[in-house]
């Protein structure tokens, strides 16, 4: 079994597609500057998968079978105070 923690860039999507290995743990997901980065551990011996992850604004409505992940406090580019709460779609 080889491991790895890998970093991807997040969209500003609500809803976007990653590739990562069957069996993936999801470590954190933080602000780096402007963008969005989320940091995975992967198994490179298991298959690649790809795992939706979905972007939800505080009081947003979002479909059930979502396993949450984190909760950002963010400003937006107007210069507001958002927050947004990432989930992962394993299905």
């Amino acid at each position: 079994m080889s491991k790895v923690i890998h970093k991807f860039e997040l969209t500003s999507q609500w809803s976007q597609m990653i590739l990562l290995h069957e069996n993936a743990e999801i470590l954190d997901i933080e602000c780096k500057g402007s963008k969005v980065f989320l940091w995975a551990l992967l198994d490179i011996n298991m298959p690649e998968k790809e795992y939706e992850i979905v972007t939800v604004v505080t009081g947003g409505l979002f479909k059930d079978g979502l396993r949450y992940i984190k909760t950002l406090h963010m400003i937006n580019a107007f210069g507001e105070n958002i927050v947004l709460h990432y989930f992962v779609n394993h299905s």
